[in-house]
């Protein structure tokens, strides 16, 4: 592979940030970081424009019989569980509390971020324009400050099918600060769409449920 090609390593640096580069090939990409100062640069910059959205990310609590469980588990009332937990006194109290964070933090992880998605919708010169967080029912769309606001037109974001049929609108991408939510339509399931695409439309989207206007952007989704 040559890695020379400054294309092909930015498109690496991303997939090894977002977590997408898995096994062999991330430990060799790994060492290509140490030793190369620009693959490094291209990682430090995409760290810096992706780690920020673990920020927006809210706090779960846990199910109450979750808890219930987890204590049922480490101090069960049979004589041998109870004298181990005697016997480790101080320390197997630091290890239970220990134990029962690592369980419930696998627990959200499975349940509450398995369909978590992510899409960075940039322009040419590889700034990001909007951050968009994922899941079947929802899309949180945040926009970045190098967006070029139109007075007479909008942006309007599309879904591309897998099986290549038409475009399907997901509403109209914010230009100004501040987070919105866009409630995808039925059609909208993560397993069936091959990406999203950006379009220019006139003023409140376009007016045929199809793109009038160019197709700016466009990029995939990926998997956290």
């Amino acid at each position: 592979m040559n890695y020379d090609n400054q294309e092909l390593t930015e498109q690496l640096a991303r997939r090894y940030v977002i977590g997408l580069m898995r096994g062999s090939a991330r430990i060799r990409f790994r060492s290509l970081i140490q030793s190369s100062s620009s693959i490094n640069r291209q990682v430090i910059y995409w760290e810096g424009q992706l780690n920020h959205l673990t920020d927006r990310l809210q706090p779960v609590s846990p199910p109450a019989k979750l808890w219930n469980t987890i204590y049922g588990r480490l101090f069960s009332r049979n004589q041998r569980g109870f004298d181990l937990w005697h016997w480790l006194g101080p320390v197997g109290t630091v290890a239970a509390v220990v134990l029962a964070i690592f369980l419930v933090q696998q627990t959200v992880l499975t349940s509450d971020t398995a369909d978590s998605r992510v899409a960075v919708i940039q322009n040419e010169q590889q700034k990001s324009l909007w951050v968009l967080s994922i899941s079947d029912n929802s899309i949180e769309v945040v926009p970045q400050r190098t967006i070029e606001p139109y007075s007479d037109k909008d942006y309007q974001l599309w879904m591309l099918p897998a099986d290549g049929s038409n475009p399907v609108s997901l509403g109209l991408l914010p230009e100004q600060a501040g987070s919105i939510m866009l409630t995808p339509p039925d059609a909208f399931k993560l397993a069936q769409v091959s990406g999203l695409a950006v379009s220019l439309e006139p003023a409140g989207g376009s007016p045929t449920g199809l793109p009038t206007g160019p197709v700016l952007y466009t990029t995939d989704i990926a998997q956290l």
